[in-house]
């Protein structure tokens, strides 16, 4: 497997998310999505490139990828976007610097990782957050294996297809 590349935070792909579902699910066979934003909402700039393709035929949806899908190809992106926004949580309260903390008479602290001050107002180990946060993580994706009926890897290959479209954009 390829070595994991870090999802970055980018504004444009988070406010036109809506389009970035929907042309991820033009590509997986499900045209309506954009069809109706494009009646009904304005083309960011940065995507017409994307649907010129479309009109010009040099892209097609992938209807052979389409039918293996074990998630709509309406909501796929969707789903990714909640299960990806709760790893990036855990991640960020796991390894996150620079939090501020207050002592017991209200004052600010210096800054400090937030797992060290949770560790130490929950009076454990900072490993022992961690565990727990792992363990959270795993509890998350056993919900979706279960909700979605899938496979662990097709919860991480969603995951990772929107951390790939968020790293793309605007190259949908």
């Amino acid at each position: 497997m390829a070595a994991k590349k870090e999802p970055i935070w980018n504004p444009k792909f988070h406010n036109h998310f809506a389009w970035v579902v929907a042309f991820d699910a033009f590509d997986h066979g499900a045209r309506e999505p954009l069809a109706h934003l494009i009646e009904n909402g304005e083309l960011p700039d940065e995507l017409r490139p994307a649907l010129a393709k479309i009109i010009s035929g040099e892209r097609v949806p992938n209807l052979k990828a389409a039918s293996k899908l074990k998630v709509s190809a309406k909501e796929r992106l969707m789903i990714a976007a909640q299960i990806a926004t709760i790893f990036e949580l855990i991640d960020d309260f796991r390894t996150g610097d620079n939090f501020l903390s207050w002592d017991d008479e209200g004052n600010a602290m210096p800054p400090d990782k937030l797992i060290n001050i949770v560790a130490d107002q929950r009076g454990v180990e900072p490993i022992q957050v961690v565990n727990l946060l792992r363990e959270k993580k795993r509890i998350v994706v056993e919900k979706a294996i279960k909700s979605l009926g899938v496979k662990r890897k097709t919860v991480y290959d969603l995951v990772e297809a929107y951390n790939e479209k968020m790293r793309n954009y605007p190259n949908i």
